[in-house]
């Protein structure tokens, strides 16, 4: 074999090695930037847990506000449950502004978790705010009337200390994430 060509061979070899090392490593650190480092297998609790919705045979729950030291506690709730009502644009609880909410039927509070059945301010709300509403869906609650509600699946419920509770009909962790953080 001519040396020149064994040479050439050799280099392109070893450029070719350091090419998929180096990608290697590369694709190491980006993985490492998006997951904040965790190790494969290895899960980080980034945001506060999400609590299962309320079972029924479960009566036991603190009250909505909160323990013995008097202080509301906002929680985050997954499940699904049915609910009928009607869409209204309605004076938001503690504010001058309007919004449209969704008013559940007095028969259908008790399948919210327990905490929201609770009176604030001797009111069991039963105005929601519905966090991923799509325009199709707007329009058909639109259509509702107390006579005739509509019924909505609902899959995640955050329990609100201060408004209106909100509810979601996409999964709880994915529409309900930012108030995970609060």
């Amino acid at each position: 074999m001519n040396k020149k060509i064994a040479s050439e061979l050799a280099t392109g070899v070893i450029l070719l090695a350091a090419v998929i090392v180096g990608g290697i490593f590369l694709a190491q650190d980006v993985r490492q930037s998006l997951f904040g480092g965790a190790a494969k297998g290895e899960n980080k609790q980034v945001a506060a847990p999400i609590k299962p919705a309320a079972q029924p045979e479960k009566k036991q729950q603190a009250p909505v506000n909160g323990p013995e030291d008097g202080k509301c506690v906002a929680k985050l709730y997954e499940g699904e449950a049915a609910l009928r009502g009607t869409y209204e644009l309605t004076t938001i609880p503690g504010s001058t502004k309007k919004d449209w909410m969704f008013k559940i039927v007095k028969e259908d509070i008790e399948k919210l978790p327990d905490p929201a059945k609770t009176e604030k301010n001797g009111i069991i709300s039963s105005l929601l705010f519905i966090e991923d509403l799509t325009p199709a869906l707007a329009a058909k609650l639109k259509k509702a009337t107390e006579e005739k509600p509509e019924t909505i699946t609902i899959k995640g419920f955050y329990l609100d200390c201060e408004g209106v509770s909100v509810v979601s009909i996409e999964p709880a962790r994915l529409a309900l994430a930012k108030y995970i953080k609060k």
